[in-house]
């Protein structure tokens, strides 16, 4: 197993947050819409970060999926095949 450099591992951990920025600003588009129509959030603000800090894991770990298997197999081509 080769060993990566630590610039390396830096590059895929900022890859991966970025993954998740982007999934918060969508969530919070699609809570605005959603507040907008009607929706009714019973929780409170604590209840909105929850469900924007799930959204943030869950997207950082689908991406990750990816981000793992092209660095496994050191090909960008094999995400497609995912």
């Amino acid at each position: 197993m080769a060993c990566r450099s630590p610039r390396t591992s830096g590059r895929d951990a900022r890859r991966a947050s970025f993954e998740g920025l982007r999934a918060v600003v969508a969530a919070t588009v699609i809570l605005a819409i959603a507040t907008a129509r009607g929706l009714t959030n019973e929780s409170g603000i604590l209840g909105a970060l929850a469900v924007l800090a799930l959204t943030v894991g869950f997207a950082t770990a689908w991406n990750g999926i990816f981000f793992y298997s092209a660095i496994k197999t050191r090909n960008r081509a094999a995400v497609l095949g995912l």
